[in-house]
């Protein structure tokens, strides 16, 4: 974190942004059929905008793993799950899928997020 003193995944999430940026990039290249660097960017943009991932994240109850009382601050304008260092929450879902990529590979992460992940960002966007 900022003052060091805060847990991060920083690095994990940067190897997991990687990786969901590849798999939705190939599938929306191959299953949508779009052709131009344009029309995919803008298409993965909808997909993994912070806003939607805040969403998915505090829809889903993902949150409830990021949350530490050791570890993030307290917001007492939120509610317990949601008072985390980053309110946009986007680190801690790409730190998920830098964990599955490092636990399984890139093959079955990508499977996990063509047939889980994708559809919940379809869902909240």
């Amino acid at each position: 974190g900022k003052n060091h003193r805060e847990y991060t995944n920083e690095a994990l999430a940067t190897v997991g942004d990687a990786v969901l940026k590849a798999v939705l990039a190939d599938c929306l290249f191959k299953k949508e059929h779009l052709k131009t660097k344009r029309e995919i960017t803008d298409r993965k943009k909808d997909l993994e905008k912070n806003e939607v991932l805040h969403k998915l994240v505090c829809g889903e109850g993902l949150v409830g793993f990021a949350y530490n009382n050791d570890h993030f601050k307290k917001d007492e304008k939120e509610n317990s799950p949601n008072r985390v260092v980053c309110k946009q929450h986007d680190p801690y879902l790409e730190a998920i899928v830098g964990a599955v990529y490092y636990d399984c590979g890139f093959n079955k992460t990508k499977k996990w997020i063509l047939n889980w992940l994708l559809p919940k960002l379809e869902k909240y966007k």
